[in-house]
């Protein structure tokens, strides 16, 4: 018989069934405030219900982890069959995204996100929103993505392409190879971006 169960409610007081949820200048991206509830210990949060988004991740779940050390760039990726959703665990980012999605009244319009560790914040993503992250110290970024990974559904933007313009703030960042030879916009194929994104 447990003698010092303590129930969940009487340790961190009352729990959200649903996190406040904020929108960005890019129509579907959503950023949810995660309650941290701290002790000597440091600070417990909840940071994903399936019932937040239960029409995307109603099959398929699949929990990755990154880490990346001060300098890395990680980018810009985008997928038409999936949706990620973002977690910064550990360290500072900035966030990058980008509404690739030619329907959108948010097409082309750049989106900065400021992520740190220790102020608990939930990223959506939506299909056809290019995503990538600059680490401003070593940091581990948990996503949740809504398919199993095929490799089929990668694609990607020149993270240093000039009609993006995009502040990283990273002098000499470190790149993947894939990184690196990623397509510039004006060769992506917007028409196939348009249909599996949801309008044509």
């Amino acid at each position: 018989m447990l003698t010092n169960h303590i129930p969940l409610q009487a340790r961190y007081g009352e729990v959200a069934l649903v996190p406040k949820t904020r929108v960005t200048s890019i129509p579907g991206v959503r950023t949810f405030d995660l309650a941290p509830h701290p002790d000597a210990r440091g600070h417990f949060a909840e940071v994903f219900r399936r019932s937040w988004a239960e029409e995307e991740f109603d099959c398929d779940l699949q929990v990755n982890c990154s880490f990346s050390g001060t300098g890395v760039i990680r980018g810009l990726h985008y997928h038409l069959r999936q949706v990620d959703y973002w977690y910064l665990a550990a360290g500072r980012v900035t966030a990058v995204l980008v509404d690739l999605r030619p329907w959108s009244e948010g097409f082309r319009r750049v989106e900065t996100l400021e992520l740190l560790g220790d102020e608990p914040m939930g990223v959506w993503i939506p299909r056809g929103v290019a995503h990538g992250y600059a680490a401003r110290e070593p940091s581990s970024l948990i996503y949740l993505v809504s398919r199993y990974f095929t490799g089929t559904d990668e694609y990607g933007v020149a993270y240093d392409d000039p009609d993006l313009a995009v502040q990283w703030g990273i002098e000499e960042p470190v790149v993947s190879v894939r990184d690196r030879s990623n397509p510039r916009m004006c060769q992506l194929d917007f028409d196939e971006i348009g249909s599996a994104t949801g309008k044509s």
